[in-house]
Order: C-alpha cells, then structure tokens, then sequence
C-alpha cells in the first residue's frame, strides 16, 4: 500500500489568502533559516530574541484559531509522522507539540528575567527549534464534513478469462462524525448514527422510492453504493458492531440474499481511530453457511414472496468451507482533514468454476427450470469481476451535512425500523411530499403507522386461526363420524340368539 500525500489543499483559517499546503512550505523554510540565524549566533543574545519572536508568532496563530472557534484540544500535524513511529496517536503528538511550545516559552522568559538565564538551557531550547512544523489542526467532523468525488470502474469477466463487460459511475460522499451521504447509480443513501435511510430514482418521471432501516449497514443498496460505502463511510458499523466477523459480503445484496452472510470477514484496518478498513477478505465457515438464511439483516417475508425458496437452501450443501468469495484491498491512502482513506481501493469477487454455464463465455441456451447443483466439493474459483475505486477530489465543508438540501422532496418510503418477527410486519409504507417530512429517526407517526399495521396483521392472524380451527374441527368430523359409523356397522359383537329351555316333548300320546 502507498500512503500519498494530503489530497486537498484548504484555506488556513488564520491566513486564508494562503492555502494549508503553502502555509506549510513557508514555515518549513523560515524554520530552517531560523535554525541557521539561532545556531550563528548561538552564543549571543540575538539568537534568543530570534526564538522569542517565533514563540510569540506561533502563540498569536494558536491564540487566532481558538479565536475563530477552531477547538484548542484538536489533533496537531506539528511533529509531523514522528508520533506514529512510537506508536503514538494524534492526541499525543499534539501534547508533545504544545509541551515543547511551553518548554521554549519558559526558556525564553528564564532567560530574559534570569540575566540571560542557563546555557544549557538556552541552547537547548534553540536547537530544538529546528523540529518545529507549522501547526495545522485535524478537522473537527462534528463542526464541519468531508465532501468526497469519485469513481468506480467495474471489469467483468468470464470463466474462460475474456471480459464480459466495463462501466464506470460516478460517486460523491459527504462525511461527518455519525452522519455520511452517498450518492451513486441514480440511488441516494444517508446515514444518521443508527437510522439508514435511501432513496432510488429509477423513472425520471415519478417519484423515487425510498427505504429506511435499522442500523449503520445500507442493508438495500446495490454495489455503486456499498462499495464506495465500505471505503469511505463504515467507520460507524465497525466502531458500533462488536462482531466484526458478521460484515455482509458486499456484492450482494443483505436485505433479500442469504449468500450475503454465508462468510466470516477478516478485517484489517487503515485508519484505527476512524475505523477505516485496509483490506478484508469474506471467507466460506460451516457455520455462516449453515445459518446463512437465518441472518438478522433479511427481511421478514409477507405473504407470498420471490426470495422464499432461498430461506430453505442448505448452503453449506453448495458450498465449501474455506473458499475465498471477495476481498477489498486499499492500493493507496491519503489524508483528508486529519483522517486516512483510500485514494485507490480494489474489489474482487471470485465464483466457482462450472458452476455458472451462463458465465463460460461458450454459448449457452437455458434448459428446463432453475437447478442447485451440490458445489461444497467444489474449490477451484475464477475472477468474476475487478472494481477499482479512485478518490477524484476532496475537500473540507464548514458545518454539519445538509440532507435537507440534498434528499428528493416527494417520496415513497419503505420503512423497516419498526418490525416484529412475531407477527410477520417487515415494514410501514407511506409517502412524503416534502423534505421536512422525511423520518431521520423514528418518530410518533412512524410507530401509529407500525401500531395499525401490527393490529391487522394481528387481526389477520386470528381470522386465520379461526378458519384453520373450524377447517380442523371440519376435517375431525371427517375422520370421527365415519370412523364411528363404521365401528357400529362392523366392529360391535354379534346379538346372541335366545335358547330355549325345558324338556323336549315327543308326540303326543307318546
């Protein structure tokens, strides 16, 4: 992996007719010509007046940033990659700048009020100006976003090798501490702490629909957004997910197909304190493949449903243990306000071989219905697809993420906050007509909406319980009354004949 440098070049906020990067460049060169003008005159009281108007120009700037509301205790790129190779992290880094900041603060003022104060002091205090980098704070996400462009290119492949087809979509994010917006391949998805929300535009000329869910995983969304997803916005599933193990395979789809959660992933992070992943491979186990359609993240099935055949497969008759599915691998991260993330980041996803004879690339006519061969012997895998992720431009927006600006005004929502597995309600449907009226979090109206459809589920419910018992209590009839005729016809004994009794007579005049 390559770590480049920073992507974009904001304002400073002391100087903004000068960019960070310039800012940078500038200081690094005064420094050094205040380590050759101290080091000269190391002997001298000019040296130390040197040190005491760069102290007093790096107060001022710290002083001005507080100032203009950039927070005092904010990360610091002053030591620049210095604390990471102690295994420090940004807040270390930035007491160790604002400690030597006092250090050569106290320094400067023994000396002046002590008579020139300590040699040793004084000289160390000089020489130590030599590792000072202008001082640029993390970006705050809780005051202000990132606002991230890029692209996909996707590559697909037959089982012979040759390529089936390319296309490349556009994508934007928006980043913030527990909010994100996405939006790729006509579809739009936000998330605000646990509420994932999305809206599709499918006709230009009718509203898009929408869909809300539980959680921080954008259970609906097709791979133009989880794949810029997982890069750049999941950062709050990892940090709130104690099972990492349990991370959707990303290529399908999590809200309707089990192969989704039929593997363990393997995560390793890019950046630790955002929750950043640098590569994860999605890897077959026996038991994801014997609990694939038992997943918590699959929608509840009413009524009569497509997806229903897929809840009764055994997939751990389909496929083996230990088969690598997919991996997502960062190439090269930069920085971006303080946090590392991909500037280029790669997807796989791997199939089994002669499994897939529409996928040969020989010419292939279907035959008779759909059929599910037994694959758990099946270990040997080709290159399905390749999608590459290229972050374009970024920069750093003041203030929160304005969704209100950004989502459609009419809608129709699927919303599955609400559910109860119980009674079979998966979702609430109703429609918004306004961007005031969209449901960021569950509210009053959303749980009247869940309450009345929980009541006719529940009513449903005893209807067909009362069918189902009179249909039973019919079929026991059945069974009962001609069981007990038939036992009276034929299974009860025979009436005995009555004997007679007394001497038998002969003729008479015997």
């Amino acid at each position: 992996m390559t770590r480049l440098p920073p992507l974009i070049d904001p304002p400073d906020p002391v100087l903004p007719f000068l960019s960070s990067r310039t800012l940078i460049g500038l200081t690094a060169l005064a420094e050094l010509l205040l380590a050759g003008w101290v080091w000269k005159w190391r002997r001298h009281d000019v040296g130390c007046w040197a040190l005491g108007w760069w102290v007093a120009a790096l107060l001022l700037y710290r002083l001005t940033r507080y100032a203009l509301g950039v927070p005092w205790e904010g990360g610091c790129s002053c030591l620049g990659a210095v604390p990471k190779w102690f295994g420090l992290g940004e807040r270390a880094g930035a007491s160790m700048a604002l400690g030597m900041l006092v250090f050569w603060s106290l320094g400067w003022l023994f000396w002046y009020f002590g008579g020139r104060g300590s040699a040793p002091i004084r000289q160390t205090a000089l020489l130590l100006s030599v590792a000072l980098v202008p001082h640029v704070s993390a970006v705050d996400l809780t005051t202000h976003h990132l606002v991230l462009q890029g692209r996909q290119d996707y590559v697909f492949f037959y089982e012979n090798g040759a390529v089936q087809q390319e296309l490349s979509m556009r994508f934007v994010v928006r980043l913030a501490a527990d909010t994100w917006f996405l939006e790729s391949d006509g579809m739009q998805a936000f998330g605000l702490s646990n509420n994932t929300l999305r809206a599709t535009f499918t006709n230009p000329s009718a509203p898009p629909a929408g869909g809300a869910n539980a959680g921080y995983f954008p259970l609906f969304a097709s791979t133009g957004i989880t794949f810029p997803w997982l890069a750049y916005c999941s950062g709050l599933w990892f940090r709130h997910t104690p099972d990492w193990g349990s991370l959707p395979m990303i290529n399908a789809c999590a809200l309707t197909d089990p192969r989704a959660h039929m593997c363990e992933a393997h995560v390793a992070l890019l950046d630790e304190e955002h929750f950043i992943p640098a590569h994860i491979t999605w890897i077959t186990t026996e038991e994801r493949l014997k609990n694939a359609n038992k997943s918590p993240y699959l929608q509840i099935l009413e009524g009569d449903s497509e997806e229903e055949w897929t809840r009764h497969l055994d997939y751990s008759q389909l496929y083996p243990t230990g088969l690598l599915c997919t991996e997502y691998k960062v190439l090269a991260s930069t920085n971006v306000g303080g946090v590392t993330l991909p500037l280029q980041a790669q997807i796989t996803v791997f199939l089994q071989k002669g499994r897939w004879p529409a996928l040969s690339g020989e010419p292939y006519t279907p035959r008779g219905p759909r059929h599910i061969t037994d694959g758990s012997s099946v270990r040997e895998t080709f290159l399905r697809s390749r999608t590459l992720l290229t972050l374009t431009n970024a920069w750093i927006a003041a203030g929160p993420i304005p969704l209100r600006d950004l989502i459609p005004d009419n809608c129709g929502i699927t919303d599955r906050r609400l559910q109860s597995r119980r009674w079979g309600v998966d979702y609430v449907y109703y429609e918004v007509h306004s961007r005031d009226q969209w449901k960021f979090v569950p509210d009053a109206e959303l749980t009247n909406l869940f309450r009345i459809k929980l009541r006719e589920h529940q009513r449903a419910a005893a209807i067909r319980y009362a069918i189902q018992g009179v249909a039973y209590m019919g079929f026991a009839l059945l069974v009962v009354v001609p069981t007990y005729l038939i036992w009276r016809r034929y299974g009860r004994p025979p009436a005995r004949e009555p004997s007679s009794s007394g001497p038998a007579q002969g003729p008479a005049g015997v």
